[in-house]
């Protein structure tokens, strides 16, 4: 608001601040000797421009309606959106009691992406025929560097506070520039791009790379953002090489570093969590997994002075460890930050072991499948998306389809819900029902509370009643040391006869039970002796070895069927 006794001349509702990162809306009031800009959003600081300051002012056409662009004596551009064509007028004549020309600036429009590129003021700008095509505030550029002979890369800061993952941003752009000028413009002189770049950091206040790096890791393997990178630790900062993205990362920003080692004992995956996080493209990395392998070892040499090394006790000129080891050191005595990891077996608070002595669990996130680190303070899911919660942030815990996993065999997989104290909740899902006793007394044993706490002790008790009532019988004497099998008749157990068998005194087959048979083939002779020649033979039938028997044989059975049922009767 304006001050007392000063006359406000005009006033512009709905005017946009140009700043860093965005626009600020607010309102926009001519008094007397000054422009003065006040925000409707609480937290921002109004602007004020004095006109006895302003050494030039342009207006342009913008894509939500008119710029004003105001240069003052220090170099600094203040811009201000949101004006109507009506508004010029007012505006300039405002301006030219001060002696400052209001002047239009034309916009090129043509397309065309071959210019002059050059600084003017606090503003990389560039032109296409002497038009202006786009401006690149100086106090937006984080870097500029060389990315090849003949090419410039400027990257830009990246404002995260206040804006949602949909919102798109400028974040590298680069420029060819030619030794030489071609065509109609043939031997001008124009500048070269290390040229520019020393215009452009000396201008930005940007402090170049300066001095060697302390040491390089050559194709390191990134599972997030995934790819294989170069690594380059420098002393405040380090780099990282991709195929196709680049990344410079201050050490301010690295808020901790977690050692995971992997249930295979081959891998361990290095954890490092920046704030703020890179970016490729609307996805943001606020974490770095990086997969190690415990069977390499490395020797390194640090390129540091022995006054650095001084600074850092856990270094020195030479070291030689396994990858996992040497590489958390150095970065960590870097970064100035310490490595989270489980506490050693014995120590106290008890840390988590899985059923087969891991330090993780598998599971799955939503859809993704990964590993559980139950650690001291945290809970901690890798692969993707790396997820971190501390132990102070859960409200509540749940153990989900417990009691289904014991009912039957179908189901040996059971779910654990976080309920967190923002009032949203992570789910991991197919965690093996071995693990559940192992989660259960970790959870207890770091005082976090439970929410289905006496449901979960009855399962407890339900599951070692099942599976006191589940006994092999066979291996119970077998511990016993008792008899089983056929070594319970060696023991001089005598065989009891079946008092219900009855066997039949003749056999329609006598073959099979009589073993004073004789077959008919070989004692034909015999037969006709013993019968002087005048009994009827009986014969074996070749197709088949079927037996036949003579028809008075058939008579006389039939007779004695007769019989016996007259005595039945």
């Amino acid at each position: 608001m304006a001050e007392e006794g000063l006359v406000v001349t005009h006033q512009f509702n709905g005017i946009h601040l140009v700043r860093r990162g965005g626009k600020a809306p607010g309102k926009l009031e001519l008094i007397a000797d000054r422009i003065l800009w006040t925000s409707r959003t609480p937290g921002i600081s109004a602007v004020e421009v004095a006109t006895n300051t302003v050494t030039a002012s342009q207006w342009s056409r913008a894509p939500r309606g008119f710029l004003l662009r105001l240069l003052r004596e220090d170099g600094t551009v203040v811009k201000f959106l949101g004006f109507r064509d009506v508004d010029r007028k007012a505006i300039g004549e405002f301006l030219g009691h001060s002696d400052v020309a209001l002047r239009d600036q034309r916009m090129c429009t043509k397309g065309t992406n071959y210019g002059d590129l050059d600084v003017e003021g606090s503003s990389v700008v560039f032109k296409v025929d002497g038009e202006q095509t786009f401006e690149l505030p100086l106090d937006t550029i984080s870097n500029a560097q060389l990315a090849g002979k003949n090419e410039l890369a400027l990257e830009f800061y990246q404002e995260d506070v206040g804006f949602s993952k949909q919102d798109e941003s400028l974040v590298e752009i680069r420029f060819h520039i030619p030794d030489e000028a071609k065509g109609e413009n043939a031997g001008e002189k124009r500048p070269t791009a290390a040229g520019l770049q020393d215009t452009i950091l000396k201008k930005a206040n940007i402090q170049p790379d300066a001095g060697e790096e302390v040491v390089r890791f050559d194709d390191m393997h990134c599972i997030v953002p995934r790819g294989r990178y170069g690594l380059e630790l420098f002393d405040k900062y380090f780099k990282m090489h991709g195929k196709t993205h680049d990344y410079k990362i201050l050490y301010l920003s690295v808020q901790g570093c977690y050692y995971l080692p992997k249930p295979d004992q081959i891998h361990v995956a290095f954890v490092v969590h920046i704030s703020p996080p890179v970016r490729q493209g609307a996805t943001t990395y606020p974490f770095l997994v990086f997969q190690l392998s415990m069977n390499e070892d490395l020797e390194v040499q640090l390129r540091m002075s022995e006054e650095a090394l001084r600074k850092h006790p856990k270094l020195s000129a030479d070291m030689r460890d396994t990858f996992p080891e040497l590489f958390g050191t150095i970065f960590s005595s870097l970064a100035n930050t310490k490595i989270l990891k489980a506490n050693p077996v014995g120590t106290s608070p008890e840390p988590f072991r899985s059923s087969a002595g891991a330090e993780a669990v598998r599971c799955s996130l939503k859809a993704n499948d990964g590993w559980l680190y139950p650690l001291r303070e945290h809970f901690f899911f890798i692969n993707k998306p790396p997820t971190c919660l501390a132990h102070r942030d859960v409200h509540a815990v749940e153990f989900a389809r417990v009691a289904q996993s014991m009912s039957g065999a179908t189901n040996r997989n059971f779910d654990l819900i976080f309920h967190v104290k923002d009032g949203s909740t992570l789910h991991f899902s197919q965690i093996d029902r071995n693990e559940y006793n192992a989660l259960f007394d970790f959870i207890r044993r770091h005082r976090i509370s439970v929410r289905n706490i006496q449901r979960t002790q009855e399962n407890d008790r339900l599951l070692e009643a099942k599976n006191a009532a589940r006994v092999d019988a066979y291996l119970a004497k077998v511990d016993a040391g008792e008899p089983v099998g056929d070594d319970v008749l060696a023991e001089g157990e005598e065989e009891e006869e079946d008092e219900d068998f009855v066997a039949s005194e003749e056999s329609d087959v006598p073959e099979e039970f009589d073993e004073h048979y004789q077959a008919e083939g070989s004692g034909d002779e015999e037969a006709e002796e013993a019968g002087g020649g005048g009994g009827e033979k009986r014969k074996l039938v070749d197709s088949g070895d079927i037996v036949k028997k003579p028809k008075q044989e058939d008579e006389d059975e039939g007779d004695e069927e007769d019989r016996e049922e007259q005595r039945r009767g």
